[in-house]
Parts: C-alpha cells; structure tokens; sequence
C-alpha cells in the first residue's frame, strides 16, 4: 500500500466527497472517476473504464514510415532499429614509433619518422575543419614496453594542430616520443587501443595503420592474429582500416593479411596494403587515404532486415538522395547530400530500418 500525504484543504475537501484532481502518474490510482472528458482536470481525458487519465500527446497522430511519435511530433526512428552517425567524421592514425623508423626510407636520406612526421602534418593541415583527427603512436613510453596506454592525441576538433605540433616536437631526438625506444613492434595491443577509442557507436570512424614491420618483440607467435582479430571487429562494426606500409621490405603477408581484414584492401597493385616507397608516395598515400572519409559512403554496423525499406535523415530532414550497396552494407549518399556530407554542412546522418517482422 502507498500513502499520499494531502495538503490540509485537499484532505478536508477529501472527507466531506469533492473529488480533487491530482495531476500526477496514473498509476498513483488517485486520478478521480469521470463519465465525459469534461469531467477531467486539463491535460486528462476520461478513458474507457471511467476514470480520468493523462493524454497521450502522439494519439492520434500518424507519422510517415521511418518516423515515430514523440511528445506529439514524428521524429526518425521506428521498432526496427537503425544506425546514428556523427559528423564531421573521424580519422584515428596508428603509428608506428619503432626504433627501425629512424632507418632511411627509399634512399632520401629522410628517415622513416622524418617523413611520417612531415606526411601526417600535411594530411591533417589539408583536411582541418572537414574532418575530426586523433592519433596513437606504438610503441609508447609507459613501464609496459608492450602495453599501451598513452593517447598522445585524442579524438577531436583540435586533433589537427594538436597532431602538427606533437610531431614537429618528436622529430627532435630529446622528445620522449622520438623513436629510440622501447624497441618492439606491438601492432596487437596498439590495434587493440584503437578500439577502444572507438566503441561510441555514433562515430563515423575510419583507422589509418602506418607501420614498417612485423610484430616483434612482443607477443610475436599470437600477436599477429589478435591484431587481425580486432581490425576484424572494428569492420564488423563499421569501422574499416587502411594499413599503409612503408617499403616492400616491410613483411607483405601480414600487412595483407591486415589490409584485408580492415574491409579496405589496395586494388591498384599486387598487395593489398598501400606501400609507400618515398617520402613523396607517403605524403600523397595519407592525403588520399584520409580524404576517402569523406566518401559518403556509411557502412552499417548490422544488416539491415529488409534493404528496400531504409528510410535516411540528414539532421532530422528526411531525403531521398542515397542507395544501398548491399554487398559492402553501406548506405551511399548522393547528389545535395552528399554535397552537404562533404562540405562539412551535417551533424547527424540517421538511418532507420523498415521491414522487421512483427511481434507477437
């Protein structure tokens, strides 16, 4: 049993029969009895058994398919779920701080870090404003040589200046994060960190992997495998990497073997990773690999139930102008929208899936 505690002349009034109206939840079973609406406090109605109730703002009110009612408006969404992205979208660059970095890339005589440093600032400088940039390098400096646990930038609107202005730092052989150490390749639990900073949902999310070797000095017989295994997860969830490698001498099977499971592979020359031979190759690789987030192409994150009925809002506004690759599960902006999507114009793209069977 619950007890109410009545105001005096609520109570008084209470005693001698005068109902008193009490807006409040109707399963409190104090809202009084009634024979017509007019019997009813504002903001109730008298149902069907004769007591009054509170209105149901969406009775009513028929919303287009894709929407549904709340608080009296349509709004998207639907019982069958969907997929939410945020923009502008997000650009996540795992880098790899080997000590083999400092070795020379394609006779330049810059070394590898040196031309990471300089490709990466030029990426992030092209692209600021249109994308959000973060950055994890590996191995980093914690007691752990093959744990991670430095974020050295995080995800953000500020990730660009933040990136340009760590790595002009960090080519400098003082800085702590310059590559002279620990000298151990830990691509699975650098993978691994990535992922978790990835795990909201509403991302639009996209990993950029720049290594020169294998795994190494760390977990070297299961590593390779679990590092697989996470980019794995990361597609299924519709987040695709793209694995940039520095020379040919850099191990070919594994960087493959990552590229393919990232969702994203090479198609242009017999690896599946995006090799980069010269300084110049890897400033012009990162341009395009970064600037492909900005495809207005939206892999879902499940598979739709019925890939006829998909229903797209671009903040809230509902637009015809997209197609679904089916094979890819990837909803393909077109035309004004992908305009807007580029131009960097949207906040939210929203997908909502119709056809789910009924419930019982």
């Amino acid at each position: 049993m619950r007890f109410v505690v009545l105001p005096r002349t609520v109570a008084l009034l209470a005693l001698v029969g005068v109902w008193v109206p009490v807006v409040g939840c109707p399963a409190d079973g104090l809202l009084p009895p009634c024979a017509s609406d007019a019997d009813c406090a504002t903001g109730l109605r008298c149902n069907d058994v004769g007591n009054c109730q509170l209105i149901d703002p969406c009775e009513g009110v028929a919303c287009e398919p894709g929407e549904q009612c709340e608080a009296g408006d349509c709004q998207p969404g639907g019982p069958c779920g969907g997929a939410v992205k945020l923009l502008p979208a997000v650009v996540l660059f795992v880098v790899d701080r080997s000590c083999s970095m400092n070795n020379d890339l394609g006779g330049s005589g810059i070394t590898k870090w040196q031309a990471a440093a300089t490709a990466l600032t030029a990426t992030v400088s092209a692209l600021e404003g249109s994308l959000l940039f973060g950055l994890t390098l590996f191995p980093d400096v914690a007691p752990d040589r093959c744990a991670q646990s430095q974020v050295p930038v995080p995800i953000g609107t500020e990730g660009a200046g933040q990136i340009a202005t760590l790595l002009a730092a960090a080519t400098d052989v003082s800085h702590e994060l310059f590559p002279d150490g620990p000298c151990v390749t830990n691509i699975d639990t650098a993978m691994s960190q990535a992922d978790a900073l990835l795990r909201s949902p509403e991302l639009d999310a996209n990993v950029v992997l720049v290594t020169d070797g294998r795994q190494a000095g760390c977990n070297e017989l299961e590593g390779p495998a679990d590092a697989e295994r996470t980019i794995g997860e990361l597609f299924d969830r519709g987040i695709e990497t793209v694995v940039v490698g520095y020379d040919r001498a850099a191990d070919a099977d594994q960087l493959d073997t990552f590229a393919r499971a990232g969702g994203r592979p090479n198609s242009d020359v017999d690896v599946d990773f995006y090799p980069a031979t010269d300084p110049a190759a890897l400033e012009t690789t990162l341009l395009d690999l970064a600037t492909a987030a900005l495809d207005c192409r939206l892999r879902l994150p499940v598979e739709p139930p019925d890939p006829a009925q998909l229903y797209l809002f671009l903040d809230d506004v509902r637009t015809a102008s997209f197609s679904y690759d089916a094979p890819a599960r990837t909803v393909v902006l077109e035309g004004d929208a992908c305009q807007l999507m580029q131009t960097n114009q949207l906040q939210r793209v929203e997908v909502v899936f119709g056809g789910c069977p009924a419930g019982p």
